[in-house]
């Protein structure tokens, strides 16, 4: 998915001799691979994201991620980029939306998805 401006693009890809990518679709924020374990016959989607900086478009953001999770029948790993965050405290700076924080919530409520923490810096970027 090429940028669009300053804000992402987006690369995904898996390893062809173990895996195997049964069918791919491009959304405006987004790109999800329906992918086949080829020794397990497991089948799952993945859906790697880049939100928009601009919080302007995140809302529609989020509406595209709740069709792609209302029509999955599959499992799902979905990562990337969401450009929102779960609670103040998660921003390096004081200032926050709060309606941003409760829809990306109730996003994640409602799909019943668990977020991995990572490890390390609590900010990708930082000068601290």
């Amino acid at each position: 998915q090429p940028a669009q401006g300053r804000s992402g693009g987006i690369l995904l890809g898996i390893k062809v001799d173990s895996l195997e990518m049964e069918t791919c679709s491009l959304g405006e924020f987004c790109i999800q691979m329906t992918v086949r374990d080829r020794v397990s016959n497991f089948r799952w989607e993945m859906i790697c994201v880049y939100g928009p900086a601009q919080h302007d478009k995140s809302a529609l953001f989020v509406e595209e991620l709740n069709s792609i999770c209302q029509n999955c029948l599959l499992p799902m790993v979905i990562g990337g980029d969401f450009n929102l965050i779960r609670e103040a405290s998660d921003k390096s700076s004081p200032n926050c939306d709060q309606a941003l924080i409760y829809l990306f919530n109730n996003f994640i409520g409602d799909h019943q998805l668990r977020e991995i923490k990572r490890s390390g810096p609590k900010f990708s970027w930082t000068n601290k």
